[in-house]
């Protein structure tokens, strides 16, 4: 059993980290004059993102708002695709994840089980992404996506991660890495057009982060359940 204290549900370096984390992406924001429920967005976050990356049930009820916003704030950038992946996919997802916590809950309820994929089923996972890659890169184009390629590309590596990690499966944390490292050149791109964006470059490096530390802590709860708590 790991008894190491815990603030607000955090471990104390994550607590650290998230401190650490919300007044730069503050500064940061003021300094870009990012509007207001943008800049609320990002701080929400990042809170967000570090509960989902301790399997914590809180991390699926703040996914809910949270791609909702994003899926409002890729529209408002011309990425469609993560736009009505987040709004129409990821978002019903979380809310289901929420509901059914209970089927992958750890023994005392705290966090939840973690699973490996077989290479059966990481076949099947790559070819998914190549599908949604072909599909969404054709759709995208037609409707005027800013960056076809890349933002299908993303949702080839952000559609299966978001089921991976509903179903509690490692390897999610890896291909949202991949995404986030594509998605940090959609908004470098987009902050050579309008220096605006820069809070959203240094939201996804913060995002990126957290993923890393998802997939580790991810590796800790599948050798010992207990070993992050509530």
């Amino acid at each position: 059993m790991n008894n190491k204290q815990t603030i607000l549900g955090f471990r104390r370096w994550q607590f650290i980290f998230i401190c650490t984390a919300l007044p730069v992406l503050l500064v940061s924001g003021i300094f870009t004059q990012q509007p207001w429920p943008e800049l609320l967005l990002a701080l929400f976050s990042v809170v967000t993102l570090m509960l989902l990356a301790g399997g914590k049930r809180a991390g699926a009820a703040f996914g809910v708002p949270f791609c909702a916003g994003h899926g409002l704030l890729f529209f408002s950038r011309g990425v469609y695709g993560l736009a009505a992946f987040n709004a129409l996919i990821a978002a019903p997802v979380y809310l289901v994840s929420f509901i059914a916590w209970g089927k992958h809950k750890s023994g005392d309820g705290s966090t939840v089980t973690i699973k490996r994929l077989s290479k059966r089923q990481w076949m099947f996972t790559v070819l998914a992404s190549a599908v949604v890659f072909s599909g969404g890169f054709f759709v995208l184009r037609a409707t005027g996506s800013a960056q076809p390629a890349l933002d299908a590309f993303t949702l080839a590596m952000f559609m299966p991660a978001l089921f991976l990690i509903q179903q509690r499966y490692v390897e999610n944390w890896i291909l949202h890495i991949t995404g986030n490292l594509v998605s940090a050149v959609i908004w470098l791109l987009a902050t050579l057009q309008d220096p605006m964006n820069f809070n959203f470059l240094l939201i996804t490096g913060i995002a990126t982060t957290i993923n890393i530390i998802g997939l580790t802590g991810w590796l800790k709860l599948e050798r010992d359940p207990d070993e992050v708590k509530s």
